[in-house]
């Protein structure tokens, strides 16, 4: 089974600061899974060249557990 990844940013901010850490390997980061709580980070997102873009609410109450819960069935889809 090919391991599946899924990256998480919460603000664009951090989008931009996870692509300055990644210089080098932005193909495999940007092919994985992005999780990420809103659209205005679902489009910075996409304008950087994600394919695989969740958006997922989240909350303190929530965090992110729930968010990573709701992206399992797409990861599992595509890996069949």
């Amino acid at each position: 089974m090919k391991t599946r990844f899924a990256v998480m940013a919460l603000s664009v901010e951090t989008l931009d600061s996870l692509l300055k850490s990644f210089t080098g390997h932005e193909t495999a980061l940007k092919s994985s899974w992005l999780l990420v709580p809103h659209g205005r980070v679902a489009a910075a997102a996409k304008s950087r060249g994600f394919a695989r873009v969740a958006e997922a609410p989240m909350s303190a109450e929530t965090g992110s557990f729930l968010a990573l819960v709701k992206l399992k069935p797409r990861i599992n889809a595509e890996a069949s």
